[in-house]
């Protein structure tokens, strides 16, 4: 009977060890599919960067993501220049200094300028010295860690490239324009076409999914998958990306045609010029006359002028961004031997009574030519053999008695000084003085909004009307 209880003993505890077994390994099999769950889950939210066709985990570790929006990324904007094609600085192009809160970009080809707080990257074309741009980003400029950060439309708009996020694959994939470019210009032969137009600004056209291209000496636009946009009848042809038109020239006349191809201004003119694009505002000429359109094709400013706008090299310590447009607000047009003012709307507001526009009597003893002072909305201007200065209103501050009106430099600090009857003054000191004090900064105001851009001084300038004749009679005694 011992016996018996012990085999069953024996046989009780063999299934008990089997058991025991069995639950260990499926308790195994589970800890191991919930690890190979969990690398899979951990490898599908780590994420992927590729730089044109590459991956990149570089630019990866650059980027920072907004904890509030899982869409919104944040770039450093000197750490990712290089990576891009792009040499980085701090200051500004014009104005280069060590200060932290500015920075500017550079490639063979263009500058993009950034500074801390403004939603306004200026960007100008080296090789042709042209005017400033202003691109308006979708957030300002913010600091993190002591860098500049800008968003992905600030790249984008900055560095010429195309810059996407899927945050569902967690993947950033960036494209830069010469390997787009490169990508294309064997497509383009298969489209029937010679080659991808070289001029930088036409290049940008593949980053709006377009093309300019030539065949037989004329130039056509088409889209990326050869569908012509416009026909290949074109002397010459350049974008314009602020608003994706197109100047074209046909038999020495020049028009502009939207990338849908329709008409927005016709081929009467000899020669169109964009003078501000933030404005969209155009310079024409027709018949040896100057005159300014919109961007509907309206004229502001009739074909009956000598010459609009200064000459923007006669002032390089002056910072001047837009040779074409004054304090935002004001265009300068000769009428004869004679300057005076138009604003953006068209209206005149001044008289032509100035023999010239700015101060160009500087010498390396007296200091330098002098155009405005931006930061007091302030333009210096000659009537006869005389100086003075004029508000955004074009309204004069004091009568025209000067006999210069010039800045110095020190140490990288400006200076701006007055002088008459053998006396000097400190300009700032006097605009001051007469009530104008240093306008608010503006920055983030959307710069398509040119409504209230005529008064930024922080006086009524009715008051700087009142007060000049007083002030002047002042300081020249």
């Amino acid at each position: 009977m011992q016996l018996l209880d012990e085999n069953y003993s024996n046989k009780k505890n063999n299934k008990k060890l089997k058991i025991t077994i069995l639950v260990s390994i499926i308790v195994l099999f589970v800890i191991m599919l919930i690890l190979i769950i969990t690398m899979f889950a951990l490898k599908e939210k780590e994420l992927i960067v590729t730089l044109d066709g590459n991956k990149n985990n570089k630019i990866g570790s650059l980027l920072v993501f907004d904890g509030s929006n899982t869409n919104k990324i944040y770039v450093p904007i000197r750490d990712i220049a290089s990576y891009l094609g792009y040499k980085d600085y701090s200051g500004e192009y014009d104005n280069v200094s060590e200060v932290s809160n500015k920075c500017y970009v550079e490639c063979e080809n263009e500058v993009a300028n950034f500074a801390l707080n403004s939603n306004h990257i200026y960007k100008k074309e080296i090789i042709n010295n042209s005017d400033y741009e202003i691109k308006t980003i979708d957030e300002p400029v913010k600091a993190i860690n002591g860098k500049l950060y800008t968003t992905t439309d600030g790249i984008e708009k900055a560095f010429n490239v195309s810059f996407t996020y899927n945050a569902d694959k967690n993947t950033v994939v960036i494209y830069t324009m010469p390997y787009l470019i490169q990508a294309y210009s064997s497509k383009v032969l298969d489209y029937g076409y010679e080659s991808i137009a070289e001029e930088f600004n036409n290049q940008k056209t593949v980053l709006n999914n377009m093309l300019v291209v030539n065949k037989e000496e004329k130039y056509a636009v088409i889209d990326i998958e050869g569908k012509a946009i416009l026909e290949n009848k074109y002397e010459k042809i350049e974008y314009l990306q602020n608003s994706s038109d197109f100047l074209v020239t046909k038999d020495g006349k020049v028009g502009i045609i939207t990338q849908s191809g329709k008409t927005k201004v016709g081929l009467t003119y000899d020669e169109i010029k964009l003078m501000d694009n933030s404005k969209n505002l155009y310079m024409i000429k027709k018949d040896g006359k100057y005159g300014v359109i919109d961007n509907s094709g309206k004229i502001l400013i009739h074909p009956e002028y000598n010459k609009i706008g200064i000459d923007a090299s006669q002032f390089k310590e002056n910072e001047i961004k837009n040779s074409y447009v004054l304090l935002n607000t004001l265009i300068p047009v000769q009428k004869g031997e004679l300057w005076g003012f138009i604003n953006i709307s068209g209206n005149q507001i001044t008289d032509f009574e100035y023999t010239a526009i700015g101060y160009l009597e500087a010498s390396s003893t007296t200091g330098s030519n002098l155009l405005l002072i931006p930061d007091y909305d302030v333009i210096i201007v000659k009537k006869d053999e005389k100086y003075t200065a004029i508000n955004a209103k074009g309204e004069k501050i004091w009568p025209a008695a000067f006999d210069a009106i010039y800045m110095t430099i020190t140490s990288g600090e400006k200076e701006y000084t007055m002088s008459g009857n053998n006396k000097t003054w400190n300009l700032i000191q006097k605009l001051e003085e007469q009530g104008i004090g240093k306008k608010k900064a503006k920055e983030n105001t959307d710069s398509n909004n040119t409504t209230n851009t005529e008064n930024t001084n922080t006086n009524e300038s009715a008051n700087t009307t009142n007060k000049s004749n007083n002030t002047l009679e002042a300081i020249t005694q």
